[in-house]
């Protein structure tokens, strides 16, 4: 009698055999097909990173150089290095730099002397010569320079972090 059943069953084991190393098989054909498509989604969100990187890169570039083209915040800032006493040329130049962070957004304005020292800043220095605004200003002193938002009027030494 044992033979006689075991006759039987061995279609029945062959079977369930096939049926789970198809099942085997599907089950790694869908997880290669869907890594594919999670590894095309990350590419998708990464090159949409990319392109709003480059796109504020590029506006605040923008920025520093129609800044650089307005020659009364070269002057205004020029008259506060030549008095930084004076009431007049203080209020001047921090009216421009306020204004220039709160109409572009900019979490802080630095303005820099010809050593590099800040020598105003809004908001107030205790702000802006934070870690975050060191580590930016110790990218800008090393090798990549052309990365951070930093715009400079070589001929009077002006250099404005933004």
């Amino acid at each position: 009698y044992g033979d006689h059943r075991d006759l039987h069953s061995f279609p029945t084991r062959r079977s369930s055999d096939l049926i789970a190393l198809a099942g085997f098989f599907f089950l790694r054909s869908q997880q290669a097909a869907m890594r594919g498509r999670i590894a095309d989604q990350l590419t998708t969100i990464a090159d949409l990173k990319v392109s709003q990187i480059v796109n504020w890169r590029n506006e605040r570039l923008g920025d520093a150089r129609l800044l650089m083209q307005t020659p009364s915040l070269a002057r205004s800032a020029a008259a506060f290095f030549a008095n930084p006493d004076s009431a007049a040329a203080s209020t001047e130049i921090l009216a421009y730099i306020s204004a220039l962070r709160n109409n572009y957004r900019y979490e802080a304005v630095v303005l820099f002397d010809q050593r590099m020292n800040p020598r105003l800043a809004v908001p107030p220095p205790a702000v802006t010569t934070g870690p975050g605004c060191m580590r930016c200003w110790r990218l800008f002193l090393g090798p990549a320079t052309s990365s951070c938002p930093i715009f400079t009027s070589e001929p009077m030494g002006i250099f404005i972090w933004i």
